[in-house]
């Protein structure tokens, strides 16, 4: 008999969080998010902040850690991309208002690419070695005060 096993990842948990969200006096936009993944295997975690100044500039700066569960170490991986609005027209874009990643809810970070990484950092964090020594139970002295129970 021939049986057929199929890997499903399940989901245990996301959660997308905005921390914080502005107009810049209708200058632009800027956006700070932190999104959640608990997995059976692992768990991850991105913060990413972007920001656009109108007729000036696109950046979108991020963070990821991400631990498999049963490792001894967390993978953290910072990046910061962006472009001048001039470096983007150079490239062909329209960036005016017909552009559907510019708008009032979207910063426009979809238009950067690797060329606008200024930098990238990975960095394996190790964790503690868990204590194999039990801990010692506290105990506590109690005074009781005179005339109580």
């Amino acid at each position: 008999k021939h049986t057929t096993t199929t890997h499903t990842h399940t989901r245990a948990m996301i959660m997308p969080v905005d921390l914080f969200e502005d107009d810049l006096d209708d200058n632009g936009m800027t956006r700070c998010e932190v999104k959640v993944r608990v997995m059976g295997r692992f768990w991850f975690v991105l913060l990413r902040n972007e920001v656009r100044v109108d007729n000036v500039i696109i950046r979108q700066v991020d963070t990821r850690v991400f631990h498999e569960f049963g490792t001894d170490f967390i993978m953290r991986e910072f990046m910061w991309k962006e472009a001048t609005m001039e470096q983007l027209k150079q490239r062909g874009l329209d960036l005016g208002p017909g552009n559907p990643h510019i708008t009032s809810d979207k910063t426009g970070t979809q238009l950067l690419t690797q060329a606008d990484m200024k930098c990238r950092y990975m960095q394996r964090i190790e964790l503690p070695k868990a204590q194999t020594q039990q801990p010692t139970p506290q105990t506590h002295a109690y005074t009781q005060a005179a005339g109580t129970q």
